[in-house]
């Protein structure tokens, strides 16, 4: 069988999860609704992006606000993690990252794959000018996040 992976190195934003579902309201639902589904959570080797991405892209979620904050709520407090110091995490305490600007990716195909994969690009952006047009476009829909570059790896 056929493997694809892919690695793309983006900058963004994250936020805890716990902090964007309280935040959540009728004037920033359709765009919360649509971070959750472009978000990733950071786990390393675990199954926590499987388990958010099978709730977020539930045939039955809500589309009303308040609707949609009790689903997530009831769901994500099934999922947890183990972090680094072999404690058991809720997602609700976990970041959610969200990619806004993609800096390089690689992709590569085959069976069993083994060995070093690489790319590289030129810096031919602004950070601060990036870091600035996030700040503008998510400013005024909600609060404590930052902004941060991150390596999304995806493997079917």
């Amino acid at each position: 069988m056929t493997r694809y992976e892919s690695s793309t190195v983006s900058i963004g934003f994250k936020i805890l999860i716990k902090e964007l579902i309280k935040q959540l309201n009728e004037d920033n639902f359709y765009v919360v609704k649509k971070l959750f589904e472009e978000g990733f959570i950071p786990d390393s080797n675990g199954t926590v992006n499987e388990e958010f991405k099978t709730i977020i892209e539930d045939e039955d979620i809500p589309d009303d606000c308040d609707e949609y904050k009790k689903h997530l709520k009831k769901h994500f407090k099934k999922i947890f993690s183990i972090n680094k110091d072999d404690e058991k995490v809720s997602i609700n305490d976990m970041y959610l990252l969200v990619p806004v600007h993609k800096i390089m990716e690689t992709t590569r195909w085959g069976k069993n794959r083994k060995g070093v994969n690489g790319t590289f690009c030129e810096i031919d952006f602004d950070i601060e000018n990036l870091k600035e047009q996030i700040k503008n476009e998510y400013e005024h829909m909600f609060s404590k996040y930052h902004v941060v570059f991150m390596l999304n790896q995806e493997a079917d």
